[in-house]
C-alpha cells in the first residue's frame, strides 16, 4: 500500500510541476498591443511633395507586471505588420488585399548624398533599398508602424509602404490610393508564436490638419467580421 502512496504522491508532484512550468511560460510569453502614435507633419523642399502628415500606430511588447519581475518576458521575433482597408459603410475590403507595412524607424530606401566639392552626387547603395519586414520587439519597447499619409492640399490619402518610394507619381502610389471619406483599418501584426488584431478609423474627409485615425467602434468589429481584439 505504501508503494501505490508514494506513486500517487510522485504523480501528483510532477503534475503540479508540469502546471507551474507551464503557467510561467504562459507568462513569459511576448504581449504584443497596438495604439496610435501622434500624427507626424512633415514639411519639405527637395522631396515629391511640400508638406505631408503620416499617421502611425505603435506596437508594443509590454513587459511583466511589478509582482512578476522575477521573470523576464520573451521577445516578440520576427513582428511583421499588416494594414487592410475596409469601406466604413458595408466592411468590404477596399482592395481586396492587404498592404505590407513599413516600420517607421526602419531606414527609407533613398540614395546616400555625397559631397566632391562643388557637387552632390547620388551613391545607390542596394542594402537601402531592401525593406526591412520583420522587427524584433523587445519587452517594454515599442516600434512605430506607418499606416497612411496625405500630401499637401490633396483630398485623396494613400497608404504607406515601401512601394510608395518608386511608384509613379512618387510617394503617391496608385494602388493605395485612397479618396476622401471615413474607412476601417485592421491593424494586424504576425510574430513567433502570436498575432494580434486591432482596429481603427481612419479619418481622411478633413483638412490635413485633422487627418487622423480614431478608435474603432465594436459595431466597426461586426462590420469586418470580428467578434474581438485576438492575441
Amino acid at each position: 500500500m505504501n508503494w501505490i502512496i508514494s506513486v500517487v504522491g510522485a504523480l501528483i508532484s510532477a503534475a503540479i510541476a508540469s502546471m507551474f512550468v507551464m503557467w510561467i511560460e504562459n507568462w513569459r510569453k511576448p504581449r504584443v498591443t497596438l495604439n496610435m502614435d501622434s500624427p507626424i507633419d512633415k514639411s519639405y523642399t527637395d522631396r515629391p511633395a511640400q508638406k505631408a502628415r503620416f499617421l502611425r500606430l505603435n506596437v508594443c511588447n509590454i513587459k511583466m507586471s511589478r509582482f512578476l519581475s522575477w521573470m523576464s518576458r520573451s521577445a516578440a521575433i520576427r513582428c511583421n505588420g499588416l494594414i487592410t482597408f475596409y469601406h466604413l459603410n458595408d466592411g468590404q475590403n477596399l482592395f481586396g488585399r492587404s498592404m505590407q507595412t513599413k516600420w517607421g524607424r526602419a531606414q527609407e530606401p533613398l540614395p546616400m548624398i555625397a559631397q566632391i566639392g562643388q557637387h552632390q552626387i547620388q551613391i545607390l547603395d542596394p542594402q537601402r533599398l531592401l525593406p526591412v519586414t520583420y522587427m524584433d520587439i523587445y519587452p517594454g519597447e515599442e516600434e512605430p508602424l506607418d499606416v497612411a499619409v496625405k500630401f499637401d492640399d490633396e483630398d485623396n490619402c494613400y497608404g504607406w509602404s515601401y512601394d510608395s518610394y518608386f511608384s509613379k507619381p512618387p510617394w503617391r502610389n496608385p494602388d493605395w490610393m485612397i479618396n476622401i471619406g471615413r474607412y476601417i483599418i485592421k491593424a494586424e501584426i504576425i510574430y513567433s508564436g502570436g498575432r494580434y488584431v486591432y482596429i481603427f478609423r481612419l479619418i481622411n474627409d478633413v483638412p490635413m490638419n485633422a487627418f487622423r485615425l480614431e478608435n474603432a467602434t465594436p459595431e466597426d468589429y461586426k462590420k469586418i467580421g470580428l467578434k474581438s481584439v485576438k492575441n
